[in-house]
């Protein structure tokens, strides 16, 4: 649980950074932050076709993903479920709008970027100051 390099330390942050936008981009879909709450989120996610279950479960999943991700709750999971979102938000609305996110429609640069981001945590673990690792024997 202590700092033994500069990189547990630099990943320390990225898992606090990663994990702090999935948390509010997921409580933004609660109506925290000025969002529309679930109600337009569901609303927004049927207009291009996804079933109202998924909806739900998507910002469950995005919402505790980044709470676990500061938290360094079963960080790994966490991660996985942070990568889940973005391959999915990729596939629904990001998928062959080319990279950058400045124009319309939005590129892949967030959700890629993202991925990446989450695939280093895993690789990592959550290194120190964290609650629960499952992967952790003894």
């Amino acid at each position: 649980m202590f700092i033994e390099s500069n990189v547990e330390l630099g990943m320390f942050i990225v898992r606090v950074v990663v994990g702090s936008v999935f948390l509010f981009h997921g409580a933004d879909k609660f109506g925290l932050f000025g969002g529309a709450g679930l109600p337009g989120y569901i609303g927004w996610l049927a207009g291009i076709g996804i079933p109202t279950w998924l909806g739900y479960a998507s910002a469950f999943l995005e919402f505790f993903s980044g709470l676990f991700l500061v938290l360094g709750f079963a960080t790994e999971l966490a991660a996985l479920g942070g990568i889940i979102m973005m391959i999915s938000a990729y596939k629904l609305v990001h998928h062959g709008h080319g990279y950058f996110m400045h124009l319309d429609p939005l590129g892949c640069e967030y959700v890629l970027n993202l991925s990446l981001l989450c695939l280093a945590i895993i690789l990592s673990g959550p290194t120190f100051w964290y609650l629960w690792n499952p992967f952790i024997r003894g």
